[in-house]
């Protein structure tokens, strides 16, 4: 953070990376993250629950800017970043509900978390406290929380988002052909062994093989190596979805970590 607001007084930019998807990578793409979290946290009030709130144009104008300033961006990444930005702003209001709403003895805090205190006031705080006892949001937020808890395919690669997992994994086997959904899926659901250790996992990733191995017999050639995860779950590809690096701007997002 520090190494970008320096630069920025400067009038230096940093270049960032970008995949064929559209997703952002090395060089800088750590950095890259790290930086808006920061600027979503310091712009947008924790109050908000709605990103595509008419309320918030002029400050996702202000925040579109102080990102540009900072790092060489095209105006076609404009929207892509917007909708990420939004949900960072959520996943960030999720981790404040789940881990600092309340107390040791389930009381709700009255003040603001000292970690985040350059950041929200105690006045947005006790709004914040508000919203989040209304019994509609309480139920919401337990249906969530049961959801992660008991996700049936545990993402296992901590940090580390589908694109730079992609972009490692191109420079292991120096490829220069972009993965297969499902090929990246796999690997994101190994363990530090690099076994996969839960049965729901291999039940999919035996599902893609067949389909795999099916297509290519089938048609003397690889099926769409893009469609592969998505026939398995039913899910159809289609342009302008935010995938992969938004898992990764996520769990930046969630990490509560002090440098931010």
């Amino acid at each position: 953070m520090q190494k970008v607001i320096k630069a920025k007084s400067s009038g230096l930019k940093f270049e960032v990376g970008w995949n064929e998807s559209g997703q952002p990578i090395d060089p800088n793409s750590s950095m890259f993250v790290s930086y808006i979290v920061a600027v979503v946290r310091q712009n947008i009030p924790i109050t908000i629950d709605d990103w595509r709130d008419k309320t918030l144009k002029d400050a996702k104008e202000i925040l579109w800017n102080d990102i540009q300033t900072s790092f060489v961006l095209d105006e076609v990444r404009k929207n892509y970043i917007l909708r990420v930005v939004g949900k960072i702003h959520r996943g960030f209001r999720s981790h404040l509900s789940n881990f600092y709403l309340k107390d040791s003895e389930g009381n709700m805090n009255a003040k603001a978390p000292r970690i985040y205190k350059h950041y929200i006031s105690n006045e947005e705080w006790s709004a914040f406290v508000s919203k989040c006892s209304d019994p509609a949001f309480v139920n919401i937020s337990k249906a969530n929380r049961e959801r992660a808890r008991n996700s049936m395919h545990p993402y296992k690669k901590s940090r580390m988002g589908y694109a730079r997992l992609e972009q490692k994994l191109r420079q292991d086997t120096q490829s220069d052909q972009p993965l297969g959904r499902h090929i990246l899926w796999k690997e994101a659901r190994v363990n530090k062994d690099g076994v996969v250790d839960n049965e729901n996992v291999q039940k999919i990733i035996e599902l893609c093989e067949n389909i795999e191995q099916s297509s290519e017999n089938k048609k003397g050639n690889k099926a769409s190596c893009r469609d592969i995860l998505g026939n398995v779950f039913n899910v159809p590809e289609y342009s302008g979805r935010v995938r992969g690096p938004l898992q990764e701007f996520l769990k930046f997002a969630t990490l509560g970590l002090r440098q931010f």
